[in-house]
């Protein structure tokens, strides 16, 4: 009985100290751009060039609509997408939540109808006027080319 005893005086206090160094990742607060568009981080990379217009970029992404339906994942396919930012190959509220994201950052994205596909939507999957949800991680950054 004297070892359970001794057993927990040592190993309670160790296991509650243990507590102490847990790393809670930081909570950001969600901005909102000059277009509309919401940007909130979830993880931001103490180092790294940030995404700018012109650069070539590698992300995955997850696109959901305001009721929640997952239109499109690349997560899902394993395979991220390329895209230069400014060239709109993608929704235009899309590329500017891109801009200024360092490597291996996280952010969740509200774009509204207008910088998304807009009153024409996307059908069948993206409905007219539809605000887009992304989910967004940056996976390499390629310089833009000099002039």
């Amino acid at each position: 009985m004297s070892r359970r005893i001794l057993l927990l005086l040592v190993v309670v206090p160790i296991v509650s100290a243990c507590a102490l160094f847990r790393v809670y990742a930081p909570e950001y607060d969600p901005v909102v751009l000059e277009s509309g568009v919401v940007v909130h981080d979830l993880v931001i990379p103490k180092h790294g060039e940030r995404a700018a217009t012109g650069d070539l970029v590698t992300f995955h992404y997850e696109l959901t609509l305001e009721d929640g339906e997952r239109i499109d994942s690349s997560w899902e396919r394993g395979q991220p997408v390329e895209a230069r930012l400014g060239d709109r190959s993608f929704p235009p509220g899309l590329e500017e939540g891109l801009i200024g994201m360092r490597l291996y950052g996280r952010r969740a994205l509200l774009v509204p109808a207008e910088h998304g596909y807009g009153a024409g939507g996307l059908p069948p999957r993206i409905p007219a006027d539809a605000a887009l949800h992304f989910l967004v991680e940056l996976m390499a950054i390629e310089p833009a080319p000099s002039p």
